[in-house]
């Protein structure tokens, strides 16, 4: 996540493989101003979210809900 490492002063010091996109995508929002850029993160998101139902279980109850959040 490139914005992530352009935000921070000394991004080294954290190991980008040991966080989850979750974890970074909150690091982006506390780093960003208040509001900025809430739609490309939320959609970012509810695609994290999907493709971690997808792959945890192809066959999740919800998973058209996920697939109908994402869409809108």
């Amino acid at each position: 996540m490139n914005c992530l490492v352009n935000l921070l002063p000394n991004p080294d010091a954290l190991d980008p493989a040991k966080l989850s996109l979750s974890i970074r995508l909150r690091l982006v929002r506390a780093l960003l101003p208040e509001g900025a850029f809430n739609d490309l993160l939320d959609a970012t998101e509810k695609l994290n979210t999907l493709r971690n139902k997808i792959a945890h279980h192809l066959e999740h109850p919800q998973i058209e809900i996920h697939i109908f959040g994402f869409q809108s």
